[in-house]
């Protein structure tokens, strides 16, 4: 069995007891984070820390504890659990019961760790063949920047996408732009410049967007933010899908048009480096 942390100590997945009346159980009244682990520490650890407290704010849950304890709770967890590569779940749900109205804004952690195959990104680079998911429509709404609880729209596209036998999905917003991807922000290349959907259209601020857009990939490629058509889309030379677990994926097949894929390798080579770089942001907190 594994051992997770909840509340303030850490127990034994099988002791572990979620109540009728939990909030993310009933309203997903939450949020979360998912990071890679590479070498024992989280990667983009400071970016993972600050979206985390921002989605907090924005939810009005209260959570106030100091970041030297989680980091410390966290390398604890990860060695008890013998993740040395893999991945971490954070979560913070609104604790005491309540209907809409909550009893409390107080937060509630909980935190879960599991191993993988890879001691950073993936190289090469995940392909993916995709679909476009327009059964529903991403709301322009400053919601889908924060790391909710809530991803039906999202698990909608994944079984669609399961269904039709493809392991990705283009979600569309209510303009009809290409938005995100089943757990991911979209990037497209062309001609050296790389586009990706501003957070206005709706999409999450991922972690590996926001080092992406802050400079991460050097002068190489120039970045920028905007609406995705999907006629544009159709015209880029590559598609990328990012998230903190695989880094950048690549879509080589979106319905009956292919795309390429080796700037995206040479993107991921830069990716894995700033993350390597980045475990100190987690290893200067501990104790």
């Amino acid at each position: 069995m594994s051992t997770v942390f909840f509340r303030d100590r850490f127990l034994d997945s099988s002791q572990l007891k979620i109540g009728l009346s939990n909030r993310a159980l009933r309203y997903g009244d939450g949020c979360f984070e998912s990071i890679r682990i590479s070498n024992g520490s989280p990667v983009f650890w400071k970016r993972h820390n600050e979206r985390l407290n921002s989605s907090l704010k924005f939810l009005a849950i209260d959570f106030d504890l100091d970041q030297r304890i989680i980091c410390n709770w966290i390398f604890e967890l990860l060695k008890r659990n013998q993740v040395v590569n893999g991945t971490l779940r954070i979560q913070v749900f609104r604790d005491g019961g309540g209907k809409y109205t909550p009893e409390t804004n107080q937060g509630c952690l909980l935190m879960e760790c599991s191993s993988d195959g890879f001691s950073m990104y993936p190289q090469p680079v995940q392909e993916k063949s995709a679909f476009v998911f327009d059964r529903i429509r991403l709301p322009k709404h400053v919601f889908g920047n924060y790391k909710a609880l809530n991803k039906s729209i999202h698990i909608a596209a994944a079984v669609e996408a399961k269904n039709v036998g493809v392991k990705e999905a283009i979600i569309l917003n209510t303009d009809g732009n290409a938005t995100e991807g089943i757990s991911s922000n979209i990037f497209a290349l062309h001609n050296g410049t790389i586009i990706t959907p501003s957070l206005s259209d709706g999409c999450l601020a991922g972690t590996i967007r926001s080092a992406i857009l802050d400079g991460l990939l050097g002068k190489q490629w120039t970045v920028l933010e905007g609406s995705l058509t999907m006629d544009a889309l159709n015209q880029y030379e590559e598609i990328w899908v990012t998230n903190a677990i695989t880094g950048i994926s690549v879509i080589k097949r979106l319905e009956n048009k292919f795309f390429g894929s080796i700037q995206a390798g040479k993107a991921q080579d830069i990716l894995s480096l700033a993350a390597l770089n980045s475990c100190s942001d987690f290893q200067e907190n501990l104790t």
